[in-house]
């Protein structure tokens, strides 16, 4: 047991000083870092402008959304961030350690298939966590744009880490595709189909219903879709769990089928790039 806990202490160590690293390095050119926080701010004024504008031309459409389009954007905006981090993740971390040659090493340690896994999400989610949050304060405290009256931030907390689930386990099968289509070069075809339909078909930037009728099936099949109408009932129309249920349900049905695909697929890849002697690079 005492082994075991060690184990467990000494990969959170590894992650905690490859975050730590990762941190000094984004922070140690103040004035790139603030003008990135200004740049953040800029955004959501802008997303708040355009959004009190439009306001009294979407309304018939964000009833069930809310009844300020300037907050419907400003969701949208906090969550594709965390869309856009996730469904290239796994690609992103495959990539940058074949050629940096440290996926063999990785792989080859006991605890390193783990610790990339870990050290890969927490860079990522920390930086995203952060931009989520200034834009969350930018907009909703410093600009004013409405939320509901009573949110219950333990459901939308959930309903935000099932749908960056649901994505990841896309992100998967994104990842294979490295080596099981050589797709080597900074795009893959899995990856590439989410980013080009979730601008148009997941709400990111106006409600589905806008879409036509023909083609709103499409944009319910997207996890996207799902996450965010469910992510905006919460936030913006106090949506209690019995108000989501459809869309908690098939983002874990979505999450469950796809992952257990994209695991097999994933494992597939390195067996097949070891077989073929694709998984060192020199």
């Amino acid at each position: 047991m005492a082994r075991e806990a060690s184990k467990v202490l000494h990969l959170v160590y590894q992650v905690a000083v490859y975050v730590h690293t990762r941190w000094k390095i984004r922070t140690a050119y103040r004035l790139s870092f603030v003008l990135d926080m200004l740049d953040i701010f800029f955004g959501v004024a802008a997303y708040f402008m355009l959004g009190s504008w439009l306001t009294s031309y979407a309304g018939q459409y964000l009833a069930k959304y809310g009844e300020n389009y300037a907050s419907f954007l400003i969701i949208g905006m906090i969550a594709n961030q965390y869309f856009r981090a996730s469904y290239e993740l796994f690609y992103l971390m495959v990539s940058s350690k074949y050629w940096t040659n440290e996926l063999t090493l990785f792989l080859m340690s006991k605890r390193g298939s783990l610790a990339m896994i870990l050290e890969t999400l927490a860079v990522v989610y920390i930086d995203t966590t952060l931009y989520a949050l200034l834009v969350f304060f930018f907009g909703f405290v410093v600009i004013g744009a409405p939320l509901a009256p009573r949110v219950d931030y333990l459901l939308l907390a959930v309903v935000m880490l099932l749908s960056v689930a649901a994505i990841l386990s896309v992100s998967l099968v994104s990842a294979s595709m490295f080596f099981l289509l050589d797709a080597k070069q900074g795009l893959e075809p899995v990856s590439w189909v989410v980013s080009m339909l979730t601008p148009f078909f997941a709400g990111v930037y106006y409600p589905l219903e806008v879409l036509p009728e023909s083609l709103q099936p499409l944009a319910w099949c997207l996890p996207q879709s799902h996450g965010l109408a469910a992510i905006r009932k919460v936030a913006l129309k106090g949506a209690g769990l019995a108000d989501i249920f459809d869309h908690v349900v098939f983002l874990s049905l979505f999450t469950l089928v796809v992952a257990l695909v994209g695991t097999a697929l994933y494992k597939y890849s390195l067996r097949r790039a070891l077989k073929i002697g694709d998984l060192p690079h020199w």
